[in-house]
């Protein structure tokens, strides 16, 4: 590519990114009665949550919802209050050696609240905006190394689990942008250090994201068996530096184990099943909402089945189209597509987590469709 074309695809990357952010403004506009709500309104503690007393001799002024608006966004927040949970907020959050599990986002938005904690609200924000913007300039750049167009990268505006995300104060719009990241970041062959770093904190965001560096790791050893060859010291010292995520990732829980005398893992039944049971007691769930006798729980019932079909007919394409291991991508999407399989009904039948948890899974399939493989071998395209 041209100098030209390469300043012309930094600005679609750019514009993509800029795009994103507006879709995630107008998410949280649009979700708020046509309003900007204060920023605290997006983690959701209801006023009946322990920690809303907290909550609200931090910031007289918080946003305390509903009984119904509790959700995953104040577990961030009581994170980002007592990051070693050495304090006080994590005696106020239920099942808070999970919760625990994944604590980097707290950790940021702790960062840049810059010690002041009624401002953390606003640092959860920054980062659900940021992820959006990241992601998409990130997935610009992608699709250029694969030949694609870099307005790819409107894909994370097209995404109704990040986008929802944004409204709640999850981890999931910075967690696909670090996702995307760590892959650019291997295609470019950046350097060791770099890539330890990214792993890390994309190991410490999300447990599940783990299973990016398992891809890409699974990937090398499928080349590594199909040259007969290990590769230089560079790309072995690249190889160990993606180990080092998981190291934190077990530390890190070590450590939480030793102050809630717990593993980290969800206590909620139907988050996980037996593949694919969990599918199948989804649509059970649904039929039963059905007929629950309410307009909401009938229209939720009605739409749930045909979405989880779509999504797995999308799931099983990009399973097929990936079993030529063409890239990293294909084994990325590979596993997945394994994780979800293993998703239980409280993750599948209703739309709060349908749309967010899977969306992640969604994109690697859409890249092993949509784009095609390498013209190199993908660690020696050049930067």
């Amino acid at each position: 590519m041209g100098a030209d074309g390469g300043r012309t695809s930094i600005r679609v990357a750019v514009a993509c990114a800029l795009i994103a952010v507006l879709a995630g403004v107008a998410s949280i506009w649009a979700a708020n009665d046509a309003a900007w709500p204060d920023a605290s309104t997006l983690v959701k503690v209801a006023f009946s949550d322990p920690i809303a007393p907290l909550a609200a001799s931090i910031d007289p002024q918080f946003d305390l919802g509903g009984g119904q608006e509790h959700y995953d966004g104040l577990y961030y927040y009581a994170i980002a209050l007592d990051p070693l949970a050495i304090g006080q907020a994590h005696e106020l959050i239920d099942m808070a050696g999970f919760r625990y599990g994944r604590p980097m986002h707290g950790w940021l938005a702790a960062l840049l609240s810059l010690g002041n904690r009624a401002a953390v609200p606003e640092a959860l924000l920054v980062l659900s905006l940021l992820g959006l913007g990241l992601g998409a300039f990130g997935a610009s750049r992608i699709c250029v190394m694969f030949g694609r167009t870099p307005w790819g990268g409107l894909v994370i505006a097209m995404s109704p689990g990040l986008l929802f995300a944004t409204t709640v104060s999850t981890t999931e719009t910075m967690g696909a942008a670090l996702a995307i990241w760590l892959l650019l970041a291997w295609l470019r062959g950046w350097s060791a250090w770099a890539i330890a770093a990214l792993g890390i904190v994309l190991c410490l965001y999300r447990e599940q994201l783990v299973l990016v560096i398992i891809g890409i790791l699974l990937y090398e050893v499928i080349e590594m068996i199909r040259r007969r060859s290990v590769r230089g010291a560079g790309a072995v010292r690249r190889v160990a530096a993606l180990l080092v995520g998981p190291a934190a990732l077990g530390g890190w829980l070590l450590y939480v184990h030793a102050r809630f005398d717990a593993w980290p893992k969800p206590d909620d039944a139907g988050s996980l099943s037996v593949p694919p049971l969990g599918w199948i007691e989804s649509f059970h769930v649904a039929y039963g909402s059905q007929n629950a006798g309410t307009f909401v729980d009938h229209q939720i019932g009605s739409t749930a089945p045909p979405y989880l079909i779509a999504l797995a007919v999308l799931l099983l394409a990009a399973l097929w189209a990936a079993r030529r291991l063409r890239s990293p991508l294909d084994t990325i999407a590979i596993v997945q597509v394994a994780v979800m399989t293993a998703l239980g009904w409280r993750t599948l039948a209703f739309p709060h987590e349908m749309y967010r948890i899977p969306s992640l899974a969604i994109l690697s399939a859409l890249a092993v469709l949509l784009l095609p493989a390498p013209s190199r071998p993908p660690d020696r395209v050049p930067q």
